[in-house]
């Protein structure tokens, strides 16, 4: 899986945990699907390096494209 991948698929999750944000808002506790969620989309890798199977190539190359994520996945 590639950095442009994950950025495809973030916004999808964006969505659909916005859709869910006042019930999301309630909780008290992290949901583990949340973060098995996050996983198959690759998220981890962002920060994983290359030559470790992850996206991280340098700060140059790779901090724009978490940064990209973070911002707002939804109105990409």
């Amino acid at each position: 899986m590639n950095a442009e991948q994950i950025l495809e698929k973030a916004p999808s999750v964006a969505k659909q945990w916005a859709a869910q944000r006042e019930e999301r808002q309630q909780r008290t506790k992290a949901d583990p699907a949340d973060y098995e969620t996050l996983r198959s989309i690759g998220v981890p890798l962002l920060a994983v390096p290359v030559e470790f199977g992850g996206t991280w190539q340098d700060l140059s190359r790779s901090a724009r494209t978490i940064g990209m994520m973070l911002r707002n996945p939804s109105t990409r």
